[in-house]
C-alpha cells in the first residue's frame, strides 16, 4: 500500500507514473526527467531550511521538513494538485493570496475572534501548494507527533476539503487522486488490489484491523474496498448506509452476491418508509451505465418492496434454511433466541463472491432487522465466517 512506502519513495514512485504517463497528463519534460523518470528539484539544504523558519518564525513540521531536504518543491501533476512551492516561496496564505484571501474568508456567519472559525484559521495557515486545488498547513492544529493538519481550498467544494492531519497525509491523499484518475495502469493499483485481498480474508475471519487500509484503498479507486466498506459500515449503523452503492452499481453486474446481498441493501435504504431516499433509485435507473441485468434486478426488487411492504432474504443451502427457523422465532418474539439460532446458523453461511463480507439480511430483512442492533452488527463482523 502506498502509505507504507516512505516519502522518498512515494516521490520516486510518482515520478516515475507520471513520466511513463506524460503523454496523457500533458506535462513537458525534459531529457534528464524522462531519462531519470525524477520530477523533483534539488534538495533544499539545511542553511534554506533554517532561512525560512528564521522568516516563518517557526520550526517547520517534521514531513515538510523532509520532503524539502528531499525536493525543493514538486510540479502540477493531476487535475487538481497545483505545484508545491520552494521553501523560500512558503508563505502565509493571506500574503501569498491575498484577493483568494479575502473571498474565501468573507463569512459573515463566522465569528473572527473563533479560534477555528473560518478566517482565524485561513488567516494563520500556510499556503503551500498553488493551483487548481490549494494546499494549506494549519499549524494552528497540531497533532502529537507535532505535525501541522492540511486542508484543501478548492473551486468545486465549499469549505475546507480534504482535511490531513499532516503534509505526508495530505501528499498521499493527492498522490491517491493521482493514481485513481490520472493513471489507471499504474503498478499502485496492483499493490492495492493485492491489500484488499488480504484485508477481505482478515474480515471474513473477524479480524477488523484492515479497515483504516480499506478506506485508504478507496481514495485509489478500488471498487471491490468500495463495496466491502458500504457492508461493514451497514453493520454498525445502517441508516442509509446502501444508498453509499449508488456510485458503484457498475461493479456488481453479474456478481451472485448483488441479488444476494448488496441490491436489496441498496433498494431497502431508498425505500426505508421511515427516511425515504427514492432519488437514489431514481439516479440509478436513468444510469445509462447501468447494466440492463441490474436494472431488472432493482425493478424486481422494488416492485417486490412496494407489494409485500419490505424485502425478505433468499440465501441458498442450508444457511438458507436455519435462516427460515430463525424468522420464525422473530415473528412470535422471541428474540433472544432468534439471535442465538442466527449465530448457530452463521457458521453454514458461505460468501457468493469476494464482493461478499457477510450475510445482511440482519440490515435489510423486512423480519431479521428487527434483530439488528449495533452490539449484534460488531458481534456478527468479528464473527468468523467461512471462505
Amino acid at each position: 500500500m502506498p502509505d507504507d512506502l516512505d516519502l522518498r519513495q512515494l516521490l520516486q514512485r510518482w515520478s516515475a507514473e507520471a513520466v511513463a504517463h506524460r503523454d496523457e497528463l500533458g506535462m513537458e519534460l525534459s531529457e534528464h526527467e524522462i531519462n531519470s523518470e525524477w520530477l523533483g528539484n534539488p534538495p533544499a539544504g539545511e542553511g534554506e531550511l533554517a532561512a525560512a523558519e528564521a522568516r516563518l518564525g517557526r520550526r517547520l513540521p517534521a514531513s515538510l521538513r523532509e520532503f524539502y531536504s528531499i525536493t525543493n518543491g514538486w510540479p502540477l501533476t493531476s487535475f487538481d494538485f497545483g505545484v508545491i512551492v520552494p521553501v523560500a516561496e512558503l508563505a502565509l496564505f493571506r500574503d501569498a493570496a491575498p484577493d483568494m484571501f479575502e473571498i474565501w474568508a468573507d463569512d459573515e456567519d463566522d465569528d473572527e475572534d473563533e479560534d477555528d472559525g473560518y478566517p482565524a484559521v485561513l488567516g494563520r495557515s500556510f499556503l503551500v501548494s498553488d493551483g487548481p486545488d490549494h494546499m494549506l498547513l494549519d499549524p494552528g492544529r497540531v497533532g502529537p507527533d507535532g505535525e501541522w493538519g492540511t486542508f484543501g481550498l478548492t473551486s468545486w467544494y465549499p469549505g475546507m476539503g480534504d482535511e490531513q492531519p499532516s503534509f505526508r497525509a495530505g501528499l498521499s491523499s493527492h498522490y491517491a487522486t493521482f493514481v485513481r484518475y490520472e493513471v489507471p495502469e499504474s503498478p499502485t493499483h496492483d499493490a492495492v488490489r493485492d491489500e484488499v485481498e488480504d484485508i477481505y480474508v482478515r474480515l471474513l475471519n473477524g479480524r477488523l484491523d484492515g479497515v483504516e487500509a480499506l478506506r485508504t484503498a478507496t481514495k485509489h479507486g478500488n471498487e471491490r474496498a468500495s463495496v466491502l466498506l458500504v457492508q461493514y459500515e451497514a453493520l454498525l449503523l445502517p441508516r442509509r448506509a446502501g444508498l453509499h452503492l449508488l456510485g458503484h452499481l457498475s461493479a456488481l453486474e453479474a456478481d451472485p452476491a448483488a441479488e444476494q446481498d448488496l441490491l436489496p441493501l441498496f433498494v431497502s435504504s431508498a425505500l426505508d418508509p421511515h427516511d425515504a431516499m427514492g432519488w437514489a433509485l431514481d439516479r440509478a435507473l436513468d444510469s445509462p451505465d447501468l447494466a440492463q441485468s441490474t436494472r431488472t434486478t432493482l425493478l424486481r426488487l422494488v416492485d417486490e418492496h412496494r407489494r409485500d411492504g419490505g424485502l425478505r432474504a433468499r440465501y441458498p443451502g442450508e444457511f438458507g434454511e436455519q435462516l427460515s427457523y430463525v424468522r420464525t422465532l422473530v415473528e412470535s418474539d422471541w428474540m433472544f433466541e432468534a439471535w442465538q439460532a442466527f449465530n448457530l446458523a452463521l457458521p453454514s453461511w458461505r460468501p457468493a463472491s469476494t464482493l461478499h463480507l457477510a450475510p445482511l439480511a440482519l440490515v435489510w430483512d423486512v423480519d431479521l432487522r428487527r434483530l439488528f442492533t449495533p452490539e449484534h452488527g460488531r458481534e456478527l463482523l468479528r464473527a468468523p465466517r467461512s471462505l
